[in-house]
């Protein structure tokens, strides 16, 4: 898939960052101004803190924008679920790649909190909401 690159300045070391944020079910693309010129600012924050593998970039950003931004908006998401199926993804590439395996991991158990606390804000009973919790906790 050929995307239009929302980061103004291009860096080869970190092209297909789009595509990697895509994999793990975010359309940048779909993204408001305020929250697209925010991913950039947290991009170039996280490169001046040091070179970055492109794959944990992309973690990173995609952490950041579902579960701390505060702007998150699940329109922009590929498809239903994708939050969850995006820590498949992650672990397929902390699999390929021990070096970032454990930084993964803690990414994961943000995005386990943040949806965690989802849970607790729905409208279902005790036990489905406790049910869900469970089952997120185990994964």
């Amino acid at each position: 898939m050929n995307l239009v690159s929302i980061f103004r300045r291009h860096d080869p070391h970190h092209a297909g960052l789009e595509s990697n944020l895509l994999e793990l079910g975010l359309n940048t693309r779909k993204l408001e101004s305020g929250p697209r010129r925010a991913l950039r600012q947290e991009r170039t924050r996280l490169l001046n803190d040091g070179r970055v593998e492109p794959s944990l970039l992309a973690v990173r950003l995609f952490v950041w924008y579902v579960a701390e931004s505060k702007m998150f908006d699940p329109r922009v998401l590929v498809r239903p679920g994708a939050i969850g199926l995006s820590i498949s993804t992650m672990r397929r590439w902390a699999a390929r790649d021990p070096v970032i395996a454990a930084t993964v991991e803690i990414e994961i158990s943000s995005i386990k909190l943040f949806l965690y606390q989802i849970f607790e804000t729905l409208d279902a009973p005790d036990t489905v909401i406790a049910a869900a919790q469970e089952r997120l906790l185990d994964s």
